[in-house]
């Protein structure tokens, strides 16, 4: 599954490399399917996250105490919209 996602984000990133008209087609055809996919406001939420990480982190004075706090935010917001998405179609499943 891991191998998937970075190969999936290698021929990505490559594609908006190349020099070719066609290939920035493809890739922006492949970012808009992504935002169809996740949906603007899950994508949204989590770039507002990944922002206020930064912002967080970037004030810590304690490694332990706030940046563990701020990456715990983090990971609810990330949990909060990509476990169970916007729409709430993919559901966790339990074990």
């Amino acid at each position: 599954m891991l191998s998937t996602i970075v190969w999936t984000c290698v021929v990505y990133l490559t594609l908006w490399l190349l020099p070719e008209p066609v290939s920035k087609g493809l890739a922006a055809a492949m970012t808009v399917a992504l935002i169809a996919w996740l949906g603007v406001g899950t994508l949204w939420s989590l770039m507002d996250g990944w922002a206020t990480l930064v912002v967080d982190v970037n004030k810590a004075t304690s490694f332990f105490a706030h940046v563990r706090a701020a990456s715990d935010r983090f990971g609810r917001t990330l949990g909060d919209n990509t476990a169970t998405g916007s729409d709430g179609m993919c559901q966790p499943t339990s074990p």
